[in-house]
């Protein structure tokens, strides 16, 4: 397991956003998916582009032999989709969306279901996939009106003005 949510544990964690001075709630719960798991909780206000919290600096983030993101996650009304985000340590960024319900649903990735996200000159390209070897840091959020592209990529819309909570947990 990667992560437990416990408090001391997300204190590294980082917030990104095109928006910084907006309010936003972002602590562990031992509420989690299953009895005894805890749980990232995050509240973002004013969406109006993209909003994300996560870590860097990891090592062994997949075993040897090991390829799958596998998470839990939750959102309400105002949070239908949560975007997953895997950082390379060439500074590759790979993105995944995943629909959010009311009640906790597991989730597994494989490295296809990440998308480029433009980052690193010639690592874009159709036959181009994440690697799971060489993650380096991890992040979830929202980005205001996420949805896949034709090309299976990923576009921003315009603003969300209200709350968007989402828990996520293993």
């Amino acid at each position: 397991m990667l992560f437990n949510f416990a408090p001391d544990e997300i204190k590294a964690w980082k917030r990104a956003s095109n928006q910084p001075e907006a309010k936003t709630i972002d602590e562990t719960v031992a509420d989690g998916p299953a009895l005894g798991r805890r749980a990232l909780h995050v509240v973002m206000n004013d969406l109006t582009g993209w909003d994300t919290f996560g870590v860097s600096g990891l090592t062994g983030m997949f075993p040897k032999g090991h390829t799958l993101t596998v998470f839990s996650a939750k959102g309400d009304g105002n949070t239908s989709q949560l975007a997953v985000e895997v950082d390379e340590k060439d500074g590759s960024r790979w993105m995944a969306v995943v629909p959010l319900y009311p009640e906790w649903r597991q989730y597994v990735l494989t490295p296809k279901d990440f998308r480029f996200w433009i980052s690193v000159e010639g690592r874009a390209g159709a036959e181009m996939r994440s690697n799971p070897r060489t993650p380096w840091g991890s992040a979830s959020g929202l980005r205001s009106r996420t949805r896949r592209c034709p090309a299976g990529g990923m576009s921003s819309g315009s603003g969300l003005s209200e709350q968007h909570p989402s828990w996520v947990g293993t």
